[in-house]
């Protein structure tokens, strides 16, 4: 999939993927040819988050960039979350739209493309929304796609 989206990005441009810790050379090394740039992530201050491989407090993205992208408006690479019945969509592996919404904010300016290959519940279509950014999000589950559809149509955004 790394060809690809290569291909697809704008130069200058970034690439956000979350991981799993023990794995990390591993996801760099999959992300080739993009280069390796930084990793943030998100703290939950007051439980523990599922993530994509368990339960853990920490939530990290590993940021890799096409070209020479700089990153903006970074005031940490540790982004602090406090969960709440309302910040969690319905998914497996809910991403708080906090941590997402500050990812966006440093990697891409208003009017930008974001694209999500992996849509979910619709974090990262919701928070480019809440920035003024566009996104392009491909889920393959219908009930994903619903889930993400509704959150976009709420006018009061949490």
């Amino acid at each position: 999939v790394a060809i690809e989206l290569y291909i697809i990005c704008k130069d200058n441009s970034f690439l956000a993927s979350d991981f799993f810790r023990p794995k990390i050379t591993t996801y760099i090394d999959a992300y080739r040819p993009f280069e390796f740039y930084d990793m943030v992530t998100g703290f939950v201050q007051n439980s523990m988050a599922n993530c994509a491989f368990g339960i853990d407090r920490f939530t990290p993205t590993l940021i890799f960039r096409k070209g020479e992208a700089k990153v903006k408006n970074r005031k940490s690479n540790v982004i602090p979350v406090v969960r709440t019945t309302k910040t969690l969509p319905e998914h497996p592996t809910p991403k708080y739209l906090d941590v997402y919404s500050r990812i966006i904010f440093m990697l891409t300016n208003e009017g930008d493309f974001v694209l999500d290959p992996f849509l979910g519940s619709g974090t990262t279509a919701l928070g480019c929304k809440n920035l003024k950014r566009n996104f392009i999000g491909i889920e393959i589950n219908p009930k994903y796609c619903e889930v993400a559809r509704g959150r976009l149509r709420q006018e009061l955004l949490f």
